[in-house]
């Protein structure tokens, strides 16, 4: 019986060293596992980090690009034959514009003041004659007519702002 004891005894032990040979083999595969895992990790870090930098990289690229065909895009509009129409008939009706309100403040301050010597004749347009308008013609009488005694009833005097800041008065 004492044999068969030391017999269990050594079964026993050699049961229990195996199990600890595995539980050691067990602990050894779980440790390489999670350095594999931390490598791994650590490895899809540099990775996204790179193809961030490649990403941003490339954005700034064709950003640059872009940016650059926008410039001279609109370098080539800004000397276009397109533009410059524009411009000129935007500045014809414009000047038009500003010519029809400017004859409206002036009969609407001098209501006797004749309108029609402020027109050109499309002829003289045409020839590109002289096309100036001048102050006196602009400030003859309307009526040459008036009675001295009608310009008592007048305003005493009207003055009149022209476009190029010079001021001219009337009595």
């Amino acid at each position: 019986m004492h044999e068969a004891q030391h017999i269990s005894k050594e079964a026993e032990e050699k049961a229990n060293r195996r199990a600890d040979d595995v539980e050691l083999s067990k602990l050894k595969v779980e440790e390489e596992l999670k350095k594999e895992v931390k490598r791994l990790k650590s490895e899809l870090l540099k990775t996204r980090s790179n193809f961030e930098a490649r990403l941003d990289a490339e954005k700034k690229k064709h950003g640059e690009e872009l940016e650059a065909s926008k410039i001279a895009t609109i370098e080539a509009f800004k000397s276009s034959s397109e533009l410059r129409d524009i411009k000129l008939e935007f500045g014809s009706l414009s000047h038009l514009q500003r010519i029809e309100d400017l004859k409206a403040k002036v009969k609407k301050v001098l209501s006797d003041f004749d309108l029609g010597l402020l027109k050109l004749d499309d002829e003289e347009v045409s020839k590109g004659g002289d096309s100036e308008i001048r102050i006196e013609n602009l400030f003859s009488l309307a009526h040459e007519d008036q009675m001295p005694e009608d310009a008592a009833s007048a305003p005493s005097s009207a003055m009149i702002v022209l476009s190029d800041h010079a001021e001219v008065g009337e009595s």
